[in-house]
């Protein structure tokens, strides 16, 4: 048995504008709460030694209020008071700025123009329904992207905005429709699984953003503090089970990690930041066949993702492991080719062999799978500048 264990998984559902039709299901009404509903159930579930400010992510000020009124009053339609919420936020005199690693409230990112995703969005849900918008959460299931922080490897998810749109002769009655808004817009949107989640989900996820910040920061007894009233919230999360997991990972305490992961596993046995924890710890407490097992089902997970395999694909790169690069990036491409960042990621490999006409290829391939005009750009830019030297 290998007794070293060194490097510990968590996930953390960090959650950038495209428009367009995604089939998802509604939320139901039921599913909004208001800010005292949000308020109420918060201060009732958090207990007195909970570490943070207890405050509701999609709260609006005044200040909000008046910039959703300035930007949409010569609207009409609520397709027309979308865009302009979407493209007020971008084009006023003080842009978003995206952060990957900062999580806010709506409140915190209107004034800081800093957050990521799922601060953009809780922004933009708070502002969207004050215009009477119906729109809701929506997790992208099948994004996929890993970060390394210290002795942390984070599988962040990704949070966008829906709102249902109705024709006129079904106004009040059921949705004829979907729209989105993803507030990541450097990246290629290739996303096929969607589900729109509820406020409380939403809420969970906010704090649970949280919690990965006092980890990032050391604060390790006050993450555990706050994944334990997180649960209070949501005991169904297997996000949060993993990263209480890693919290006690990192105390060395492996046998109430174990439990936390193994809690995780009976809420969804594809979370793969849980699978990758279970098969590194049954193998340093020596429980054989826990490692046996989950390595079987590891590897279930990973022949069926292409995000994984790509990521892989570009650590290799960065590695300058050949071998690796092509078996992981054909894999993803099997498992998926429809997916324009697979192309780009050849494209950097052939820049970097020099091999300016594989390259052009490639970024052909990514251009027809619809990359943003940017990314396009910005790779033509390069390749013209090799080519030419």
């Amino acid at each position: 048995m290998n007794k070293k264990l060194n490097t510990f998984l968590l996930i953390a559902s960090l959650m950038f504008a495209f428009y367009g039709c995604s089939s998802i299901h509604s939320r139901h009404k039921a599913d909004i709460m208001s800010h005292g509903q949000v308020m109420e159930l918060l201060n009732e579930t958090f207990d007195d030694n909970f570490p943070l400010p207890v405050v509701n992510p999609f709260e609006i000020s005044d200040e909000m209020k008046d910039f959703v009124e300035k930007n949409t009053r010569a609207y009409q339609t609520p397709e027309a008071v979308f865009n302009s919420i979407v493209d007020s936020i971008f084009s006023s005199t003080e842009p978003v700025i995206y952060d990957e690693r900062k999580t806010h409230t709506a409140i915190e990112t209107f004034e800081t123009r800093t957050g990521n995703c799922l601060s953009l969005t809780n922004m933009f849900i708070a502002m969207s329904r004050y215009a009477r918008l119906d729109t809701f959460f929506i997790e992208v299931l099948d994004h996929m992207a890993w970060t390394s922080d210290g002795d942390i490897i984070m599988n962040n998810g990704h949070i966008i905005a829906g709102m249902n749109f109705y024709k006129l002769k079904m106004r009040g009655g059921v949705p004829s429709g979907y729209i989105t808004v993803d507030f990541y817009p450097s990246r290629p949107k290739t996303y096929r699984h969607l589900e729109a989640i509820d406020d409380l989900l939403a809420i969970v996820y906010f704090y649970n953003n949280l919690g990965v910040e006092l980890l990032r920061n050391n604060e390790t007894d006050r993450a555990i503090i706050l994944f334990e009233n997180i649960l209070r919230l949501n005991k169904a999360s297997d996000k949060v089970y993993n990263n209480l997991g890693v919290s006690y990972s990192k105390k060395r305490d492996f046998q109430k990690a174990y439990e936390c992961y193994e809690n995780g596993f009976k809420h969804n046995d594809k979370n793969i930041s849980i699978l990758t924890n279970l098969v590194f710890l049954s193998e340093f407490l020596q429980k054989d066949e826990s490692f046996a097992f989950y390595s079987i089902k590891l590897e279930e997970i990973k022949n069926t993702n292409p995000y994984y395999f790509l990521q892989k694909a570009g650590q290799n790169l960065l590695n300058e492991d050949r071998e690796g690069f092509f078996k992981n990036i054909r894999t993803a491409e099997r498992l998926d080719p429809d997916i324009p960042d697979i192309y780009l990621l050849y494209v950097k490999y052939y820049i970097r062999e020099k091999d300016y006409v594989l390259a052009k290829k490639n970024l052909e391939k990514a251009e027809k799978l619809k990359i943003d005009t940017e990314t396009s750009r910005l790779f033509e830019k390069k390749l013209d500048y090799f080519m030419k030297k």
